[in-house]
């Protein structure tokens, strides 16, 4: 016989004990938030098997088991948890007055009737739709962390590729004069080169700067530079390469 658990909504099923004892029942029963929705069952098999489920907030307690294959459900709701430990107790000692819960005489065996059917299909209805529902809205909770994580790798790499400077706009390419180099000390210690561009567009005249480390290869004044500008206000660009030449 087995003791499964499934805490929350949300919860997968979990298997406590292999083989449960009184002890057992009552530690997990009493460890559990049971103003959230749980589900503790002993199983037999697949056709023989007793759980307590729900919870003391809203939609309240409910014993279901299972016999030969054929469903039972309480026709009156558990008042504590108390109870739902009392029936597991009795269901694994094979005591059959667990069937006598929740009738008015204690003689009377529980029998599948329309109603108690009803009653389990109706519960069991809501569970599946509450379960998907939030399924649902877990699938959303990814897809949304997803979308933000994507958007702000895409932002960072614009941003690291002084591309963030040109979205919206239209852009076009010219050649420019390196005109002045400086060398400025990176935070690790190392020198680079502050390398200055500057080139015509339209009449106007504008300048720019890029730094000149091991990718981008060392720079003098006078190198001819590729670079790419935002025709809207030029004064926006960046270089994209050096040329040995002009073409």
């Amino acid at each position: 016989m087995k003791l499964v658990l499934i805490k929350g909504w949300k919860g997968k099923e979990e298997i406590i004990s292999e083989n449960p004892t009184e002890e057992g029942i009552s530690e997990l029963l009493n460890s559990l938030d049971w103003q959230e929705f749980n589900s503790v069952s002993l199983e037999q098999d697949s056709k023989n098997w007793i759980g307590v489920s729900g919870n003391l907030n809203q939609d309240g307690l409910a014993i279901v088991f299972e016999e030969h294959g054929t469903l039972f459900l309480s026709d009156e709701a558990p008042e504590s948890v108390s109870q739902l430990e009392k029936i597991l107790k009795l269901y694994l000692n094979s005591d059959k007055r667990f069937k006598n819960f929740g009738l008015s005489s204690e003689q009377q065996i529980l029998e599948p009737t329309s109603q108690t059917k009803t009653d389990y299909s109706l519960w069991k209805v809501k569970y599946e739709a509450k379960k998907k529902i939030d399924n649902i809205n877990n699938g959303i909770a990814v897809l949304l962390t997803v979308l933000i994580v994507g958007l702000a790798v895409s932002f960072f790499y614009l941003w690291f590729n002084e591309e963030l400077q040109f979205i919206g706009q239209e852009t076009d390419q010219i050649i420019a004069t390196v005109t002045e180099i400086k060398l400025k000390h990176q935070y690790n210690g190392t020198l680079y080169q502050l390398v200055k561009y500057e080139f015509d567009y339209q009449g106007n005249h504008y300048i720019g700067y890029f730094k000149g480390i091991r990718t981008t290869g060392k720079h003098k004044i006078g190198d001819l530079i590729k670079v790419k500008f935002s025709m809207d206000e030029p004064s926006r660009s960046k270089r994209l390469g050096t040329l040995k030449s002009k073409y």
